[in-house]
Order: C-alpha cells, then sequence, then structure tokens
C-alpha cells in the first residue's frame, strides 16, 4: 500500500522536510513498482 501523496498545505518545520515527505512518497511508488524492497 503506497503513502498518500503528500498535501502541500501541510505544516513543515522546513524545506527539507517538505523535501524528505515527497522522496518517501515517490521512493514507496518505486519499490512497488519494482515488486519489493530492493536486497530480498
Amino acid at each position: 500500500m503506497s503513502l498518500p501523496f503528500p498535501s502541500p498545505s501541510d505544516p513543515a518545520a522546513g524545506r527539507a522536510e517538505v523535501l524528505l515527505r515527497y522522496l518517501d512518497f515517490f521512493r514507496d511508488i518505486v519499490v512497488e513498482l519494482a515488486g519489493g524492497p530492493v536486497g530480498e
């Protein structure tokens, strides 16, 4: 199950936190498309 797309209106401590939210989202999508976690 993938993470929900990060909402731009969610409060964040800074730009780095916003970037990490988007990276987590896209990393989750890539793992789903690849068929599972890398290295297993």
